[in-house]
């Protein structure tokens, strides 16, 4: 299975698109890391050249649940992009536990699934659960 790794267009932190490109990468995926400020041009130029299976958002400053919803909206109204499955995770907002409010708002918007950090779970297990679901099997030791 193929997937890209992304982030949003301000964060520029690169960490987690580490971490997550070598956790898929461990679970057989390829994985194609787009790099930190990411813009919706690139995530787009990429998916046309490589067809991924999955397109993981990662965000860690907190605005993830703003530009998150601009990258769902483009690639799920876009015919050739909308069967991806879309997933974003780590910290979608500022509020701590109040981040589960925005929930809701990206999965409207067009996110398969989202994984975000709060005071009773990382995202992670939930995460996996979600690539067991797609028909990927992880075996975390």
């Amino acid at each position: 299975m193929k997937a890209i790794v992304c982030t949003i267009p301000s964060d520029s932190h690169s960490w987690n698109l580490v971490f997550m490109s070598l956790f898929l990468q461990d679970h057989g995926y390829d994985v194609v890391n787009l790099g930190a400020c990411t813009p919706i041009s690139s995530i787009l130029q990429e998916i046309y050249r490589n067809r991924p299976d999955l397109i993981l958002v990662s965000t860690v400053n907190g605005h993830g649940y703003i530009e998150g919803v601009d990258i769902a909206k483009k690639l799920k109204s876009n015919n050739a992009t909308k069967n991806i499955k879309l997933v974003i995770g780590g910290k979608v907002g500022v509020s701590g536990d109040e981040n589960i409010k925005h929930l809701e708002v990206l999965v409207n918007s067009g996110f398969d699934g989202v994984f975000i950090e709060n005071s009773s779970s990382d995202g992670l297990n939930e995460f996996i659960l979600f690539l067991e679901s797609i028909g990927k099997e992880i075996n975390v030791a």
